[in-house]
């Protein structure tokens, strides 16, 4: 089952790492992408060195509820499996879906030697994701004297 995308939250350390993690609807595992980055003078974006991920599936069950009496939908959800111990966390177990380890592994190999400033506007632009950034879309409607929508 394949991946959607959807907006990357990434986040840097002053330790020297940045991480986006992202859950896919489609085959319930959650994948980390960690990344180690070169130190840099303060005005400049960090490059990554190395970059590694982590895949776990989501341990859930099946809950359907039915509407109300005016409407006889069934909405079906899954509800992740926790620990009973103290603060309850999801129970994790290892992911076996093939697209994601291999989109996952596509996507570390792609990372170094790039800078968090080249992959944000990657993402930005369209090239991994599937939105422009609003500057750049009304630039564009006005360079070609387009109505803003």
């Amino acid at each position: 089952a394949p991946v959607t995308s959807a907006e990357v939250n990434t986040n840097s350390t002053s330790s020297g790492k940045a991480w986006g993690q992202q859950c896919s609807p489609n085959c319930g595992c959650v994948l980390r992408i960690e990344a180690q980055l070169s130190e840099c003078p303060s005005k400049t974006s960090p490059t990554i060195v190395s970059a590694s991920y982590h895949a776990r599936r989501v341990m859930a069950t099946v809950h359907k509820t039915t509407g109300s009496n005016d409407d006889d939908v069934t909405t079906t959800h899954l509800k992740p499996l926790t620990t009973q111990q103290g603060a309850s966390r999801p129970i994790l177990t290892s992911c076996t879906c093939p697209t994601l380890h291999h989109l996952a592994q596509q996507t570390v190999d792609h990372l170094p030697g790039k800078t968090l400033a080249q992959m944000r506007n990657e993402v930005d632009m369209g090239m991994v994701g599937v939105r422009s950034s609003v500057a750049f879309r009304h630039t564009v409607l006005r360079e070609n004297v387009l109505p803003a929508i």
